[in-house]
């Protein structure tokens, strides 16, 4: 190439660079998430903000308190009236926003949903999560595995009880529906039994992802049933489903206090692959997590939030799968990684993704 091409070339580049940067600097993006006490939200939040910056945008991040919703509903109209151009929000209640979120929809202001889908409202433009089917078909998939159901004699069987998410966040009846698709066989057929009767989502829903709920339930269901570390038959409790690791944290510290230790304890599932996690699975409390990186859940909504200041189109990769209740929300779905005790030092372990 000639010097002179080359110089061209160099030039041009050169405007391009600054034409995102000069378009960056005048967006401004507004990111609100839940709670600050929380290992998972305290980090993202952080990380997404950190990631917008080094892309030139101007940001603002507010936390929820303690998962208040009423301090959530004032921070998103307040982040219109500030100037931002766009929002990224993770939802306490994704049903208690609509409200809020007018402000946003009146002035053209697009609203990324951040994990947890906002119901109920045309506000939300674009939708940026994780497969949430297919996490709770993996953590179904470990427990048949752990349990060996595939392979129990005749006439025998293995009891479980179940812990869903938290009704008010829209992505706990995917992680639900998407474990119980794999474990129905096991209940139709007598291989998996849940010895409490409490079977349905509403009866084992965790009310705000609460871990002292989680704990609370979990001693109940200990006295209740009876369950001790040296039972037999249907007072031994085999498994426990948990839908994620801040529910598994209530449920170890329940099984602690009855005198269960890493190798009494049930086979326990999890989501989110939190350092507690990992200590708990080192300890053998817990068997399996799902880590469903929020590296690759940010980056998605950098990208999301270049192409919208850019006037692009946002690439997705979703729009049959999550109707929020005014329609369809166009959806990039990133993929969750299955761990446990045997890939966990490769995964989270080695590359920094948990430190202990």
């Amino acid at each position: 190439m000639k010097t002179s091409c080359k110089i061209a070339v160099s030039l041009m580049a050169a405007a391009l660079s600054l034409s995102f940067a000069q378009t960056a600097c005048a967006f401004k993006v507004g990111i609100a998430m839940p709670t600050q006490n929380e290992e998972r939200w305290m980090k993202e939040g952080f990380e997404l903000r950190d990631k917008l910056k080094s892309a030139g945008f101007d940001v603002e991040l507010f936390y929820g308190g303690d998962d208040d919703v009423p301090i959530q509903q004032r921070q998103l109209p307040r982040m219109v009236k500030e100037g931002c151009n766009a929002l990224v929000v993770a939802s306490i209640d994704g049903n208690a926003l609509t409200q809020a979120l007018e402000p946003a929809q009146k002035a053209g202001i697009p609203v990324i949903s951040y994990d947890r889908l906002i119901m109920n409202t045309g506000a939300v433009t674009y939708y940026a999560t994780f497969d949430n089917y297919k996490a709770g078909v993996i953590q179904g998939q470990a427990i048949v595995k752990a349990l060996d159901l595939d392979n129990l004699p005749e006439g025998e069987h293995k009891t479980i009880e179940l812990f869903g998410g938290s009704a008010k966040d829209n992505n706990s009846k995917f992680f639900w529906n998407g474990a119980m698709e794999v474990l129905k066989p096991y209940f139709d057929d007598g291989r998996l039994i849940v010895p409490s009767g409490q079977t349905k989502f509403e009866e084992c829903a965790i009310d705000l992802w609460s871990n002292d709920i989680a704990q609370k339930r979990m001693d109940e269901l200990l006295g209740k049933a009876g369950y001790k570390p040296d039972g037999q038959g249907d007072k031994h409790l085999d498994a426990i489903y948990s839908s994620a690791d801040i529910l598994s944290s209530g449920i170890i510290a329940s099984l602690r206090h009855a005198g269960y230790t890493g190798k009494t304890a049930p086979v326990l599932t999890g989501q989110d692959a939190t350092a507690y996690a990992v200590k708990s699975m080192q300890e053998g409390f817990q068997y399996m997590t799902v880590l469903k990186d929020a590296s690759v859940l940010c980056d998605r909504v950098v990208e999301m939030a270049k192409e919208i200041a850019s006037g692009k189109d946002v690439e997705i990769n979703d729009t049959k799968t999550y109707d929020n209740g005014a329609g369809f929300v166009k959806t990039y779905q990133c993929e969750p990684v299955s761990v446990d005790r045997e890939n966990m030092k490769k995964l989270l372990i080695d590359t920094g993704k948990v430190k202990l």
